[in-house]
């Protein structure tokens, strides 16, 4: 029951946590600025994404690995 709890708390706290930052920067015009402010958070994110895809492949022993390839070059684009 845990487990499941967990798979269902951590995308909710990912899509929170860009909420709330998303909420910060709606005060800034400049979009220049804007991204100079949230580049590091955008990383996190991706970062949050990426070991959720993880935990998912190994918790759930799939073969299926371009999810988690595919959320990795992701955040190498960002």
């Amino acid at each position: 029951m845990v487990y499941y709890f967990i798979l269902t708390a951590i995308p909710f706290a990912i899509v929170s946590a860009f909420c709330i930052h998303w909420i910060t920067l709606s005060d800034e015009s400049n979009p220049e600025k804007r991204l100079e402010i949230s580049r590091g958070v955008y990383l996190g994110f991706s970062f949050q994404v990426n070991v959720f895809a993880w935990l998912l492949f190994q918790l759930g022993h799939s073969r299926f690995a371009f999810p988690v390839i595919a959320i990795a070059f992701s955040m190498l684009g960002d």
